[in-house]
């Protein structure tokens, strides 16, 4: 997982999810990306031993092209990163208009592309 910290902010705001202080080359933060002349508020943690995640908010929900610029800011093109839509009991709902980017430290299991359709 990458770290963009030219990005990384320390806005007041973000003290409410636990305050914490972190600096450049840390495996967790806040980052503050601006794409297309709109500002992206994204949370990412890659210090879990299974997971990584980003979240993605802005002042309406991201679509596909944000969170692909998104997806390539914390992860390599060969890594598979996901959307889940989890049942609704698992529903969490901390920010208005966010969405979750997840990677499997493991090997994530994948349909075959020819579902899809022909490469």
């Amino acid at each position: 997982m990458k770290f963009p910290d030219n990005f990384r902010s320390k806005h007041p705001l973000h003290d409410f999810f636990g305050g914490f202080d972190h600096k450049a080359g840390d495996q967790f933060g806040w980052f503050v990306i601006p794409i297309n002349g709109k500002l992206f508020y994204v949370m990412a943690d890659g210090s879990h031993e299974t997971w990584e995640h980003v979240s993605v908010s802005s002042e309406r929900i991201p679509n596909w092209k944000e969170m692909c610029i998104v997806k390539d800011l914390f992860w390599n093109d060969n890594e598979c990163v996901v959307q889940f839509h989890p049942p609704k009991d698992d529903y969490v709902n901390m920010a208005k208009n966010c969405l979750h980017l997840w990677r499997y430290k493991g090997e994530m299991p994948r349909p075959p592309s020819w579902m899809v359709g022909l490469k």
